[in-house]
């Protein structure tokens, strides 16, 4: 990011990976005089000058709210996490937990190991959870990510429980909504897509002088089932 300030930029957006590692370029960055604006994914500090946030507890609590009807107040639900330490896993992580316990206290929450996001880690970190707890009544299955989520129902298909354990996971897109309508997932917490298009808008914003906030949270969709995939399909994204 440094390349940034050599390059005289006039503005830099930014969509970070991890928590930690950014955080001390962004600060440089901002100590330099030249508009920082970040998307999403948070960083450990608030010294930038505005951020584009997603509105995750929503997420994960509608997510929860699916997950505790499903299972009638009861059972285990396997939660698949994302690449440890990136905000989407910890805020996701926290939130559907902090539902859960809220909202249906009786829903024990399992975790395999966590991924990288990606279908491949998805499988084998599901492959190994199964063969460990082959005996174990799973009422539903949390994926961070439909990536995930489609390694993971891969994975309940090898052992024949896919029609019997419910997935749920977060992101759309017209791919993911498919699967929704085809039964892979029950359902799906949207992802807000727009963060990209308002965090270069802000990012103008700063170069032309115009006032902006520091923050902006985007306003979160309502979950996805079967019975308005239909609808969604329409409006979504592609991918």
């Amino acid at each position: 990011m440094i390349s940034c300030l050599a390059q005289k930029v006039d503005a830099a957006v930014v969509w970070p990976h991890s928590v930690k590692p950014l955080t001390p370029e962004i600060e440089k960055i901002k100590d330099s005089g030249t508009p920082i604006v970040g998307m999403e994914r948070t960083v450990a500090t608030r010294d930038y000058d505005s951020w584009i946030y997603l509105d995750t507890e929503a997420s994960a609590r509608s997510l929860a709210e699916q997950v505790g009807k499903s299972m009638n107040g009861e059972g285990v639900v396997v939660e698949t996490d994302g690449a440890l330490g990136s905000s989407p896993q910890i805020l996701r992580n926290e939130g559907f937990k902090k539902a859960l316990n809220e909202l249906y206290p009786n829903i024990k929450i399992e975790y395999t190991a966590p991924t990288d996001y990606s279908r491949g880690q998805g499988y084998k970190v599901a492959l190994d959870y199964l063969q460990a707890h082959q005996d174990q009544k799973i009422g539903a299955w949390y994926s961070q990510y439909t990536e995930i989520g489609y390694g993971v129902n891969q994975a309940l298909k090898d052992y024949n429980r896919a029609d019997s354990v419910p997935q749920f996971s977060i992101v759309d897109g017209k791919t993911a909504v498919k699967a929704v309508q085809d039964g892979v997932f029950k359902a799906l917490s949207p992802w807000n897509p727009v963060h990209g298009d308002v965090g270069i808008r802000v990012a103008l914003y700063h170069v032309l002088g115009k006032p902006v906030e520091k923050d902006y949270l985007l306003e979160q969709p309502p979950v996805i089932t079967k019975e308005n995939a239909a609808e969604v399909l329409k409006s979504t994204w592609e991918g």
